[in-house]
């Protein structure tokens, strides 16, 4: 077994649009790997990608049970706090996961998001 395989053909199924096959192919791999945290990862990334952040949260929270220094859960923890207004939090996590790992292709988007929270915690603070 190798869980590379569910996860390149996944990203293959993404890339070509067929969002059900991608969904089928990560749950065919967690069947057979229900610990693989790679795909877990691709699994609350699909979810992500549907706006459905409780599965991603769930999913998430699996993933750090298994480890918690995977990168990837500390980003997604980071854009749902973001994308509920938790700024300070998501700051926090989005520093986590460049300083685990500042070499991922995500890091200079995310670099970008850390910005602009610190300058928005930074006018915040500064008009109350």
């Amino acid at each position: 077994y190798y869980p590379e395989y569910y996860h390149f053909l996944s990203e293959l199924y993404r890339e070509m649009r067929l969002e059900q096959k991608c969904l089928d192919v990560l749950n065919k791999g967690l069947e057979v790997d229900p610990r693989s945290t790679m795909l877990l990862i691709d699994l609350a990334g699909y979810y992500f990608r549907g706006h459905r952040p409780t599965e991603v949260d769930s999913l998430i929270n699996v993933v750090m049970d298994i480890d918690s220094v995977e990168p990837y859960a500390f980003m997604y923890k980071g854009l749902l706090a973001d994308q509920n207004g938790r700024k300070q939090a998501a700051l926090d996590y989005f520093e986590r996961f460049v300083k685990i790992n500042d070499r991922l292709p995500e890091v200079p988007i995310i670099r970008k998001r850390i910005n602009s929270i610190v300058l928005e915690l930074r006018d915040t603070t500064a008009t109350q």
